[in-house]
């Protein structure tokens, strides 16, 4: 059996059924991306451009505000609508090449080759769009857990329902979706409602929770196990390249290309609400007598991590605080050496928090101090 030449190949890509096959195979990978990627189903569609122009234009609006009547006749003008324009740039690029041994080629064709490897060439942009789609959550806002799953999902969905500036004065219901990892659904199953009749199952939308809309992704970042965020929230266009072909030089191969180019941005920070599944870490907290009559030696390890510091109170039965809790009244800045002034037989409850005064790490010890 001959190799595949460059004038074979040119010949094959050449011929209109071919061209024609490669682009229906794209067209079907195209098509299965935009209904079956979740972040698809929730991303912001309302920017204005082409992503094969490399910026996408996205505009955010002011809140109208209501005045008394006459007012803009009396000032001889109505008021301005304000936009904040945000541009979304197309600078990532990614790509699939993959090499096809001349057998197979000769075998299926260009084209038909292109139509076996479409599902996994599908499934692959599905799994990279939604991961760098769901990272820019985190520029949202974290949100601390609650005893359940209903309670934290309840919550979520009160900070977005309050949420009030210039652009928002509380998010309404149907434009708000919820993201769960599968704990959380598997948790959420009972409380689920169905979905409005006439939804299409390809949305990807699992039910409706409290009149919102739920989804249900593996692709969170880790650690984040729900979102409540407002639809629209983060823009992602992006293109994907017709199929090429090439020969693969000094090998009897064809290389089967195709290439992605996206753009990621959140657009409404302020609207993205996250849990994760972070717990308060263990400090080994020791007390012995200090130098001086009321003084007491505080160790901690491990060590501070670089950029955070120390709180801490002394009672009879401090409380441990909750992760991320920020730790300001009732608590005493420590510099990690200094001496404390403490009373024997209490305790002390050291906590390590972040620049926000948010506690990351916490342990308690009992109190001795020189008598």
């Amino acid at each position: 059996m001959g190799e595949i030449t460059q004038e074979a190949l040119n010949i094959m890509l050449q011929d209109g059924k071919t061209k024609d096959n490669l682009k229906q195979v794209l067209s079907g990978v195209l098509e299965n991306v935009s209904a079956k990627a979740v972040s698809e189903q929730i991303k912001a569609k309302n920017g204005s451009g082409n992503p094969e122009g490399g910026v996408i234009e996205y505009k955010r609006f002011v809140n109208a505000e209501l005045k008394d009547k006459g007012t803009a006749r009396a000032a001889g003008k109505g008021d301005k609508v304000k936009a904040k324009p945000v541009k979304v740039v197309i600078d990532t690029d990614k790509e699939i090449v993959e090499e096809l041994q001349g057998k197979d080629v000769k075998l299926y064709g260009i084209d038909g080759m292109a139509e076996k490897r479409k599902v996994n060439h599908q499934s692959a942009i599905i799994r990279y769009l939604d991961r760098e789609f769901f990272a820019k959550v985190l520029e949202g806002t974290e949100v601390s857990a609650q005893n359940n799953i209903q309670d934290t999902i309840d919550t979520l969905l009160q900070k977005a329902r309050t949420l009030k500036n210039d652009f928002i004065d509380g998010i309404e219901s149907d434009l708000l979706v919820i993201v769960v990892d599968s704990e959380y659904r598997k948790g959420m199953k009972k409380i689920l409602d169905d979905l409005p009749n006439g939804t299409d199952p390809k949305e990807q939308a699992i039910g409706m929770y409290d009149s919102v809309r739920v989804y249900e992704s593996t692709r969170l970042p880790d650690g984040v196990k729900a979102v409540v965020m407002m639809d629209g929230a983060i823009a992602q266009p992006f293109y994907v390249s017709e199929y090429g072909a090439e020969k693969v030089p000094f090998d009897d191969a064809v290389a089967l290309e195709d290439f992605l180019y996206k753009g990621t941005k959140a657009l409404m920070k302020d609207t993205i609400f996250y849990v994760t599944d972070a717990k308060l870490a263990e400090l080994t907290v020791t007390s012995v007598a200090g130098t001086s009559t009321g003084k007491t030696k505080i160790t901690v390890t491990p060590t501070l991590t670089s950029g955070n510091s120390y709180k801490y109170k002394a009672a009879a039965n401090p409380t441990m605080p909750e992760y991320d809790a920020v730790c300001t009244t009732g608590y005493t800045a420590w510099n990690g050496t200094d001496e404390i002034t403490a009373t024997t037989g209490q305790k002390i409850v050291v906590v390590e928090v972040d620049s926000a005064n948010k506690a990351k790490k916490a342990g308690i010890a009992t109190i001795a101090s020189m008598a």
